[in-house]
């Protein structure tokens, strides 16, 4: 799903850099203008936020916080957005972890399967309120409808069950004759 994410917000006009763990994955996404490199912490030191999409949460902490993780170099006050798998206890302590660095956390996964560069039918986001204001306009690029929950760990419970929703479509109410 990150290359999704990435060739979204390239099409909207969005400088993206992006950081994979197999290098040939990371590749594919300089067709449509990612600029691709070495280590997560190069990313984050002009960013104004970090799009976490991993497989598990040792793939997480090794963005995060390892060495060379986007920990080292993402401005005070920016936020990581998870839209991966990782569960809501890891979530919550990767937020408390970042909140003493300085640093934020919002949760969120994405619902109904866009067509190419298109986006997705809605996005189910949680954290504080403040960094989900600062995370919103990035989120409202990647889906149609935001749903914006003030409780840290919801959307990783959530998964779950939204992983079933995958294909879903929203049906919204038809304008007045």
């Amino acid at each position: 799903m990150g290359w999704q994410i990435a060739r979204r917000l390239c099409a909207l006009g969005y400088h993206v850099q992006a950081y994979d763990q197999d290098p040939a994955s990371a590749e594919r996404l300089t067709d449509f203008g990612v600029c691709v490199v070495r280590v997560p912490a190069e990313l984050a030191e002009s960013a104004d936020a970090v799009i976490l999409t991993v497989a598990h949460e040792r793939a997480a902490e090794n963005a995060i916080f390892d060495s060379g993780g986007v920990t080292e170099t993402l401005p005070f006050g920016h936020p990581v957005v998870d839209l991966s798998g990782v569960g809501a206890n890891y979530g919550v302590g990767a937020a408390r972890r970042l909140e003493a660095m300085g640093l934020r956390w919002v949760e969120a996964t994405l619902l109904g399967r866009p067509r190419l560069a298109e986006p997705w039918s809605l996005c189910l986001a949680a954290g504080e309120t403040e960094d989900l204001r600062s995370a919103g306009q990035l989120l409202l690029g990647l889906a149609q409808h935001v749903a914006m929950l003030p409780c840290l760990g919801a959307v990783s419970r959530m998964r779950p069950l939204t992983s079933d929703l995958a294909d879903a479509v929203i049906f919204e109410p038809r304008a007045s004759a």
